[in-house]
C-alpha cells in the first residue's frame, strides 16, 4: 500500500472528520484529523447585533456597546454582551457602525475605540460630531469604521464609547411601513490571515 499512486487507491466512504492526514510539521512526520485540518483551514467569522437602546448614562462615562444577536459565527464567540472572542490566532479585519442619537438642540461628541483583552488600542479612538435636534426631530447620524487587529486565540476585542452630554445614545428603531427596524450598534469580524 505504501508504494500505491492516490490515483490508484478507492474512493473514501463518508468522512467523519476522524480519518488520520499525514503533515510534515517542521521537519518531522507527524498526523492529523481530518477535523483539526479543517478547523485550521475554516475562516473565523461573526457578525453580532445589538436592538436595544444604549444611552450614555453618565457624561465623559466609557460605556461597552453590547451586543444581544448573534446573526453569524464560526470559530468567534460573543463573551458577555461585548467580548468578541477569536478561537484561532491571526489577523482579523474588525468593523463596526452604530446608530447614534442626540436629543438636545446643540451638537455633542461622542468618542469610540477598541480594547483588546481589557487594555485601551492605541491610535484607535474615532470622535464624531452627532448631530442637533432639529425642527422637532432628534438628531441622528450613523458612523462606522473598520481596523485591522491581531488576536491571538482566546484573546478578545471590545467596543467602547462615551459622550459628552447624557442626551446622546445608541438607538434602535422600530421598522416602518416601508422600511426595517435599525440596529443599534453592528459589529463583524473576519480573519484574514
Amino acid at each position: 500500500m505504501a508504494d500505491q499512486k492516490i490515483s490508484a487507491m478507492p474512493s473514501a466512504a463518508t468522512l467523519t472528520g476522524a480519518e488520520l492526514i499525514p503533515l510534515v510539521q517542521s521537519g518531522a512526520n507527524v498526523q492529523a484529523t481530518l477535523n483539526t485540518v479543517t478547523d485550521f483551514v475554516r475562516d473565523s467569522y461573526a457578525a453580532f447585533s445589538d436592538f436595544t437602546d444604549q444611552p450614555a448614562t453618565l457624561a465623559n462615562t466609557a460605556y461597552a456597546m453590547t451586543f444581544n444577536t448573534t446573526d453569524y459565527s464560526s470559530g468567534i464567540t460573543l463573551v458577555l454582551n461585548s467580548r468578541i472572542t477569536a478561537s484561532q490566532t491571526g489577523v482579523y479585519n474588525f468593523q463596526w457602525s452604530g446608530q447614534f442619537e442626540n436629543t438636545q438642540s446643540q451638537d455633542h461628541d461622542v468618542r469610540v475605540w477598541i480594547k483588546i483583552n481589557g487594555n485601551n488600542v492605541t491610535g484607535s479612538t474615532g470622535y464624531i460630531s452627532v448631530p442637533s435636534s432639529h425642527g422637532g426631530v432628534n438628531g441622528h447620524i450613523v458612523v462606522g469604521w473598520n481596523y485591522y487587529i491581531t488576536l491571538n486565540a482566546g484573546d478578545y476585542v471590545q467596543l467602547f464609547w462615551e459622550a459628552d452630554n447624557t442626551n446622546v445614545s445608541l438607538q434602535t428603531y422600530a421598522s416602518g411601513a416601508n422600511y426595517p427596524s435599525t440596529a443599534s450598534v453592528i459589529a463583524t469580524i473576519n480573519r484574514v490571515h
